[in-house]
């Protein structure tokens, strides 16, 4: 999966996090923060990596509520006047602003719980390809070859194993 892929799909499920916590009351001021974080943990690569998707998932959300705030803000235009649009602006951007900006430090500290930057177990080498997968090394082509390869050697140690065995009995 590109990193791209990686980013949406996180970030969307983080998006889904920040607005089922939004509807809660007294917990809502916080959604973008928990929806960040919920990406980022997710994505668990890098702390700069849990921000973006941390970032991303605040943009979602933001772009979600856009239609929302464009239809009452015309409206709010029309009936009132256009100082109300020009208020309704500001306040859309500052919205933006503050989804971004927490949901990146949501995404931030979720992936430095994860512990991305814990080595992998030494005698586990599928932890090892899998985490030179996540932080980028390798293609998900170069992931999968080498990951058959050791598991393809694995079945045929285990195959030679049983063999010896069977030859001793």
């Amino acid at each position: 999966m590109s990193s791209v892929r990686r980013i949406v799909k996180y970030a969307t499920i983080g998006a889904g996090v920040t607005v089922v916590f939004g509807l809660i009351p007294l917990v809502g001021i916080l959604a973008p923060f928990i929806g960040g974080g919920v990406a980022g943990y997710l994505a668990a690569s890098t702390e700069r990596h849990g921000a973006t998707v941390g970032a991303s998932a605040g943009g979602l959300v933001w772009l979600l509520l856009l239609p929302l705030v464009l239809f009452f803000g015309a409206a709010a235009a029309v009936l009132q006047s256009p100082a109300v649009l020009i208020m309704g602006v500001g306040i859309t951007l500052a919205s933006l602003a503050y989804l971004a900006a927490t949901s990146a430090l949501g995404g931030y500290l979720g992936a430095a719980v994860a512990d991305p930057d814990k080595e992998p177990d030494a005698s586990d080498p599928v932890a090892q390809i899998k985490a030179r997968y996540v932080n980028g090394d390798l293609s998900e082509l170069e992931f999968e070859r080498r990951l058959e390869q050791h598991l393809d050697a694995e079945e045929s140690e285990r195959s030679g194993r049983l063999q010896r065995e069977r030859d001793k009995q």
